[in-house]
């Protein structure tokens, strides 16, 4: 399980159970912990092309431990409308290799996998 945190305090986790090891990029379902609702009414979003979807930006990732993963191209939580519903995704952009590897051995073995 993987901390997702704005200016140092943990608004939710995620298991980041999606990858793409070539774009260093891992995502998935953003699970809110009990800070997120303040984050949320205190913390501007980017509106996205798509009215049902809004996005935050600077945020980042540690793991369970609270050691940082550093995410060169950001760390960016979505909020879709889904009408009847609201799901969450957060999306770790820009780990390198060798640590995508480290954190990520299964996104990289499917990864490769699937070349075989």
């Amino acid at each position: 399980m993987y901390q997702v945190l704005f200016e140092g305090e943990v608004i939710g986790n995620t298991r980041l159970e999606g990858g793409d090891p070539p774009m260093g990029a891992a995502f998935g379902t953003f699970i809110p912990a009990s800070p997120f609702a303040a984050f949320r009414r205190t913390a501007t979003p980017e509106k996205d092309s798509d009215p049902g979807t809004v996005r935050w930006l600077g945020l980042s990732i540690s793991t369970a431990d609270g050691q940082p993963v550093d995410c060169h191209g950001g760390v960016v939580l979505f909020e879709y409308d889904l009408g009847d519903e609201i799901e969450y995704e957060v999306d770790a952009i820009g780990i390198d290799a060798a640590e995508y590897e480290r954190l990520f051995p299964d996104h990289v073995r499917d990864y490769e996998n699937q070349f075989r």
